[in-house]
């Protein structure tokens, strides 16, 4: 039952889907100059020009993703302006790299699990296969803001903390692909 109860409360505060919970990104890897143009022209086209998305929810999902190399990103931008608001331009299709949100995301698992285990609430393999089976890190696609906040608070919380539910900070910070 407290496995069950342990999956539930991780994936219930720290996964968001389709773009909503905290953005800006974080994890490992930094955003080059041209991957926060390219984020920050998606969302002139998709939220300011095609009205798909607010302001706010574009900026918190795409601020979240990491590309895939600066030309890819320079080719996507450069198609935007006179991209329809019905179809992606085909140069702006897979530009994501998911590679370091899945990475966060199966470390985030982890970290909570050893955290879970310490505090005698679950083994750690049975922890992780209770968080796995409803965290699918297969599916993320980008990291909040809040993401380094979210490990130094999930390392300080107490153990009624972790059995009960994560740091706020850890709250949306999982983008997954729904």
């Amino acid at each position: 039952m407290r496995v069950a109860l342990l999956s539930l409360v991780l994936c219930g505060m720290a996964c968001s889907s389709g773009g909503s919970g905290g953005g800006g990104g974080g994890g490992s890897g930094a955003r080059t100059d041209v991957c926060l143009a390219w984020q920050d022209a998606a969302c002139d086209h998709f939220a300011d020009q095609c009205a798909t998305f607010s302001r706010a929810e574009c900026d918190d999902f795409f601020q979240s993703l990491y590309c895939k190399s600066d030309s890819v990103m320079q080719a996507c931008m450069d198609a935007l302006p006179g991209a329809s608001c019905t179809s992606l331009p085909v140069a702006c299709e897979n530009v994501a790299d998911p590679q370091p949100a899945v990475n966060w995301c199966t470390d985030f698992i982890g970290r909570y699990c050893d955290r879970a285990a310490a505090c005698g609430l679950a083994s750690l393999a049975e922890c992780v296969n209770a968080v796995q089976s409803s965290l699918n890190c297969s599916l993320a696609v980008g990291i909040g803001p809040s993401s380094g906040q979210c490990h130094s608070d999930l390392a300080a919380a107490s153990c009624a903390q972790i059995e009960s539910s994560l740091p706020s900070s850890c709250s949306g910070v999982i983008k997954l692909n729904d």
